[in-house]
């Protein structure tokens, strides 16, 4: 009998050590990029835009200003891998997603009530959590002309983001910083559209030629 309360010891010791380790890859990753820094970026930009995704119990009046469910994944994609490169992939996106729509609607909130990007919210430099904010921002203009109330989630979310609650406003909108994420997210998702449509140019010329 003693034996097995010995094996059941040293399997817990075990648990607690490799999550401790765990736990220590992970905010290590905070401050490097790495991959849980990806993956908490990623989560960041689906919840923006499932913050603002048609629902089927609205009606079709109130979603006409909402975003298609169909452009969440590839908007959230292209804002990704332009701020962050080919570490977004398809793989982290599609866990990142189902971990992000078991919470239900208000994404943003949720994310920081189950404690989802804690860990970057503590160890992540300023200039890391604004690529993250800056991503999600870019994701948003790719869905809509001049956003401004369909920032409002966002802010809110940099409110507690970012150490100072006033940080997340002024770097966002350049207001008594050197950093403007808004004029930044416009010149990016303006790149996406000329790159994506130069793709789509190239395959009809190559089509044609075929």
């Amino acid at each position: 009998m003693e034996w097995i309360i010995g094996i059941g010891v040293a399997l817990f010791v075990l648990f607690l050590i490799v999550g401790i380790f765990a736990q220590k890859k992970h905010g290590q990753d905070m401050v490097t990029g790495g991959s849980g820094y990806i993956r908490a970026a990623v989560a960041v930009i689906l919840s923006t835009l499932l913050e603002r995704a048609q629902r089927p119990e609205l009606s079709e009046e109130e979603n006409a200003s909402l975003i298609e469910i169909e452009r969440i994944f590839p908007t959230a994609m292209a804002a990704g891998r332009k701020v962050f490169g080919d570490v977004v992939t398809e793989e982290v996106m599609q866990d990142e997603l189902k971990g992000v729509v078991k919470y239900g609607p208000n994404y943003l909130i949720a994310a920081k009530e189950h404690g989802m990007i804690d860990m970057a919210q503590q160890k992540c430099s300023i200039e890391r959590k604004d690529d993250i904010v800056l991503a999600a921002m870019t994701a948003l203009q790719l869905n809509y002309s001049e956003p401004a109330e369909e920032f409002k989630a966002l802010r809110l979310f940099t409110s507690w983001f970012y150490t100072n609650p006033l940080d997340g406003d002024r770097r966002m909108l350049g207001a008594d910083s050197p950093v403007n994420l808004l004029e930044s997210s416009i010149v990016l998702s303006n790149e996406i559209v000329r790159e994506l449509t130069a793709k789509v140019d190239a395959n009809a010329e190559r089509a044609s030629e075929t």
